[in-house]
């Protein structure tokens, strides 16, 4: 196969867990033109990883909010940029009724998706995946890949550029940091508020490392800026804050810290991505389909209750009580698990 294309128009976790997939395909095929199409941001990280030759960056959010005529143009113009590759083989990793289209329009002698009730009259092959919302979002991809003679193993880290370590030795030593501090990134916000924890424990957290000259820091998307001032108030301090556009400096920042304390999210799967330990406070989502870790160097603080998983996005009934029963004793606890020999 000389020319593939791997699609994958999914949230940057998603795209994150792909790595495995994508890495063997990569060494499957070490001498095809590998394309990818994911959406913004995932684009930057994708371009430095070594498996994939060329990104197609496809804005769903964006392309959505134009007008009808403007999103046709853009919609031909990629199109039209794909089908001149004449890709041999596409897969996509994605399985919406929009990738599948992408998918049929691109021209490829083979098409390969996911068997959803969404894809039906796609594709040339078709994989299994009544199970999609209980297994994990690798094993869907590695199913993917099975049915190119791939199988993907092992723990997959994704590169960090030179520009992203460049940028952490920057943020670090303006805060007077150095390789001998003890370092702990916090990622505190997440797409939805059933997966986020009360500003006031998570300054209880830092109140309690700072007796221990652990230093804290925070990433957040720049839109997410106003809500630090929730955490900030309960801790009465500011605190050190990356909250840039992109996320290639994430890997540098995440990859020289000593662990990871966040919530379900993607920066949490990019943490893990690049090997530093990550302790997750986790609430409805199943553990099984987003947390394809090893619990001993990424432990989950949850609380099993009986509602839970229920998937929701916000909890009317019990006010959100798997999350509103974990304490910072509880996060501490994992915490000093994974930073004993760091």
């Amino acid at each position: 196969m000389r020319r593939i294309l791997l699609v994958k128009l999914r949230p940057l976790g998603d795209v994150v867990l792909g790595a495995r997939a994508f890495s063997a395909i990569r060494k499957a095929y070490p001498k095809a033109w590998i394309s990818a199409l994911v959406q913004p941001p995932t684009h930057e990280i994708l371009k430095f990883s070594g498996w994939v030759d060329e990104v197609f960056a496809y804005s769903k959010s964006a392309l959505d909010r134009q007008g009808l005529w403007a999103r046709t143009m853009k919609e031909t113009k990629l199109v039209d940029a794909i089908r001149s590759r004449k890709f041999g083989l596409v897969v996509d990793f994605y399985g919406s009724h929009r990738s599948a289209r992408l998918v049929k329009n691109s021209g490829a002698t083979v098409q390969i998706g996911l068997d959803l009730p969404e894809t039906q009259g796609f594709y040339d092959l078709r994989v299994g995946a009544k199970d999609r919302l209980k297994v994990a979002a690798t094993e869907l991809d590695a199913r993917l890949a099975r049915v190119l003679g791939v199988e993907p193993k092992g723990e997959v880290l994704w590169p960090v550029p030179p520009t992203a370590r460049e940028y952490a030795e920057r943020f670090f030593g303006f805060q007077g940091w150095d390789i001998s501090t003890p370092i702990v990134a916090l990622n505190p916000f997440a797409s939805c508020p059933s997966k986020e924890w009360e500003d006031a424990k998570w300054a209880g957290v830092i109140r309690a490392l700072e007796p221990r000259g652990v230093k804290v820091f925070v990433t957040c998307a720049p839109m997410e800026v106003p809500r630090l001032h929730g955490i900030e108030t309960a801790l009465g301090r500011k605190i050190p804050a990356y909250a840039g556009g992109s996320i290639t400096p994430l890997l540098g920042l995440y990859r020289n810290a000593r662990a990871v304390l966040s919530v379900d999210s993607g920066p949490k799967h990019l943490a893990a991505a690049v090997g530093t330990p990550t302790v997750t406070v986790w609430g409805p989502e199943r553990t099984s389909r987003w947390h394809p870790y090893d619990l001993a160097k990424h432990p989950l603080v949850l609380r099993e209750i009986d509602c839970r998983p229920c998937g929701l996005s916000v909890c009317v009934e019990r006010k959100h009580e798997c999350l509103r029963s974990l304490e910072p004793s509880d996060v501490l606890k994992a915490l000093g698990t994974v930073m004993k020999d760091r």
